[in-house]
Parts: structure tokens; sequence; C-alpha cells
């Protein structure tokens, strides 16, 4: 028989419970994952020694992290960001020791508590028989010859199904509902990773990108671009390069896909023509900057991007409670809280769908489309909004260097139909 026993049951009951949990608690605080990170090993005792009562951030900076007495969290996301690595170093634990652990435990995003779960592993039964005397020696070998016999049957059963397991198919997990939607229609999917604008004067060996112009077109708009024209004339269109961290994002999202049935294709935005998006689904990962055209096929109606450093959109029809203008804002160097924009297109009359996702660091809003948490809260406020078939979205995210800490929908709108030449929306101008 199986016992499990959350956090707070641990210290009730029998001693052994809590001793046996005890000692395996020092085995994940010993392990190798956490000697080599003398603060998340502190962060995980402390949460663990305080895992019966409700402690709050400030608890956490001052007594197990050593900070200050004068910490703010509001104004400090020092917790936040040890909470999320501490998340990371446990998961990995798991996943070297496997699911069989005894002893799970986890810390829930958006809380400070130490979760967990005792399963105690049942002792194996031991049988004792007692030596066979000389009558009963023929039986004995009658009872050893079947026993050979069984373990040769189990090993042929055992070397059988290895075959049968190494030739079968893999069952890849269950697409979420979002993605099944998006995806339904049996289109092959594109995932689209703009490139930015580059300046060329070829003779003069120089390329220049002006981070204020993201269209070709607009270049006499810049003053240092407009000066080098008049040295060496007009410039020369550049477009080979891609942001990494977008680049990263897009694998990050069609590997998830992938793994999950969904074949991918990565397309460079200069590539895409307009059968591309009447034929087939479009998932844009880019940043404002770098995503200006495709910022247009938001027609305006709801949220605007009206600045890019730093980024500002704004909210054209703001709702109760909601601003006129969502703004970056920067707490440190590292620390960063900015706005994105999610929307799903109006289909096109072929049938396939388009996505963007745009914001300064994309991976944080991919992170909110790949996780039950995001998903969860993106399909709440869809269903308050009647279910539309295309909407719009702000999120606001915040970052700690490349650790994504929260993501959360804080604007959303249904998109109005609007269908041009035969479709939702055309990549030319």
């Amino acid at each position: 028989m199986r016992y499990e026993r959350e956090c707070d049951q641990l210290d009730q009951g029998s001693q052994q419970f809590g001793n046996e949990a005890e000692t395996l608690l020092s085995q994940i605080s010993d392990s190798r994952l956490f000697k080599t990170a003398p603060m998340m090993r502190s962060l995980l005792l402390y949460l663990w020694q305080h895992r019966t009562e409700p402690v709050s951030e400030y608890a956490i900076a001052v007594e197990a992290l050593g900070r200050r007495p004068d910490f703010d969290p509001k104004e400090d996301a020092t917790v936040r960001v040890q909470l999320a690595r501490l998340r990371a170093r446990l998961k990995d634990f798991y996943e070297e020791r496997g699911e069989s652990f005894p002893l799970h435990v986890s810390v829930p995003v958006g809380g400070h508590q130490l979760a967990c779960v005792y399963k105690p592993v049942a002792p194996i039964p031991v049988s004792v028989s007692r030596k066979p005397d000389g009558n009963q020696r023929p039986m004995f070998f009658v009872f050893a010859g079947a026993v050979l016999a069984l373990i040769l049957l189990c090993l042929s059963l055992f070397i059988e199904n290895r075959k049968l397991k190494a030739t079968a198919s893999i069952v890849p997990p269950t697409l979420p509902v979002f993605w099944q939607s998006f995806l339904g229609g049996g289109k092959p999917t594109n995932v689209v990773v703009p490139t930015p604008v580059y300046f060329d004067w070829m003779e003069q060996n120089l390329s220049v990108r002006d981070l204020r112009v993201s269209e070709f077109e607009d270049w006499s708009r810049s003053p240092y671009l407009l000066e080098f024209a008049r040295r060496w004339g007009p410039p020369v269109l550049d477009q080979k390069y891609v942001v990494i961290q977008h680049m990263l994002a897009a694998v990050k999202l069609m590997q998830y896909l992938e793994r999950r049935g969904i074949a991918t294709q990565l397309v460079v935005s200069q590539r895409l023509d307009v059968d591309s998006y009447r034929d087939q689904n479009i998932v844009l990962i880019g940043g404002p900057r770098t995503t200006g055209r495709f910022q247009a096929f938001l027609a305006k109606q709801h949220f605007e991007i009206v600045a890019t450093n730093p980024t500002e959109i704004r909210n054209l029809d703001p709702e109760p409670g909601e601003p006129e203008v969502y703004r970056d804002v920067v707490a440190s160097n590292k620390h960063l809280t900015f706005p994105g924009i999610v929307a799903l297109l109006p289909r096109s009359p072929e049938g396939a769908g388009s996505l963007f996702l745009i914001g300064s660091y994309p991976a944080a809003l991919v992170s909110m489309l790949l996780s039950a948490e995001g998903l969860n809260s993106l399909n709440d406020r869809w269903r308050q909004r009647g279910r539309p078939e295309s909407w719009e979205m702000v999120v606001q995210a915040e970052m700690d260097g490349d650790t994504v800490l929260s993501v959360r929908p804080v604007a959303f709108r249904a998109r109005i139909q609007v269908v041009s030449d035969g479709s939702s929306f055309s990549p030319t101008r």
C-alpha cells in the first residue's frame, strides 16, 4: 500500500514519515545540482523549513537570500528571479532521478510556498521457505525446472517486447485546444522571423541600420542616412540578417509543435508572397522595430504600436480600468517589464490562419502560448469575449535577463472581420 502525504502532513502521524522525508530532502539538497548552487540550496532548505507556514517575499529575501532589511519587493525582483531558477533546478533534478523519487517538491508559479507530495516506496515482500528434506527432493527438481522454464519464457517475452517498442511509433503529446483550433485546417505552417532593414553603400563597403527606420522606403526620414546619400547616392536594401532572440523564440515554438506531430518550416519575412498568407498558416515572431509592415495588417482597430524605444502601445478604445498607453518599465539594466501584442487575424478565404506575436522579447510571448498557465489565461479572456474567431490582446511580460518571470493578458478585444481583395490581408504594399 502507498501513502501520499502533502507538505503540511509530513510532521503529523508516524514519526517515520517525517524522518524519511527529511532524508529524501537532504538527498535533493546534497545533489550535484544544488551543491554547485549554494543560493539555490539555501533557498530550498529555507522553504522546506517553513513549508507549513506562509512566507513573504520580504522574509525570503532577508532570511534566505541575505538581503538588507530595507529590501523592497516592489522595486527588486530578486526573489521572483531566484524562485524561477529554483523551479528550473528542481525540474532538472527530477528529470535525472525520475518521477519515482518518493519526495516531489515544487514551487507553484506565482507563489512562494513549497508544495510537496511524499509517496513512500512500499517494501518488497520477502517470502521465506524452509529447506526441503530428502523426501521432497524430486518435487524440488520439478519446481526448479518450472521456475527455469518460466524465467526463459519471461526473457523471451521481454526481448520481443523491446523489439515491438523499437518498431512502434511514438505517440506525440496532446496538442492544446488553442493550437488545435489554429492549426486544425490542415494547412502547412510557416514560422516567420522578420529581417531588419539595413542600408548599404556597396562602393564604400558600408552597411548601416537606423533603429528609427523600419521600412526601406522611409530612409530619407533619417538625417544620418540622408547625409550618407548626399555623399554617395541612394542606399541599396540589405536584408541578410535576423535577430538572434527572435530566431531562438521561433526554434522553441517549432520544437514544441513538432514534438506534437505538427510539421513546421522556418521562413524569413522577405521570402513571403501573397500566396503564403492564403494557403499556409503563418506564425510571425518579431519585435516592434522589425515588424513595421506587419503591424499595418492589424488595421489599428484596438491597439497600435506608436513607439519602439522604449515600446509604447496605444489603447485606442480603453475600457474602464485600462490605461490609454502601455509602456516599458525598466527597473534595472536586466529587469524589464514590457507590453506586447498577440493577434489572431481573420482566416483567408482558403482557410489559412495568421498569428502575430510582437514584443521586445518575443520569447516571453511564445512561452505564454506553450504553457498550460498561459493558455488558460488566454482561454479565460477568449470565453469572456464570446469566443471570437479573431482577436487581439495586449500582454504584459516581466523579464530578468533571459529569464521570463511572468506573462499575463491585460487587454483583450474581438477583431472586426476586414476582408479586402479576396484575402484577409496582403503582405505587399
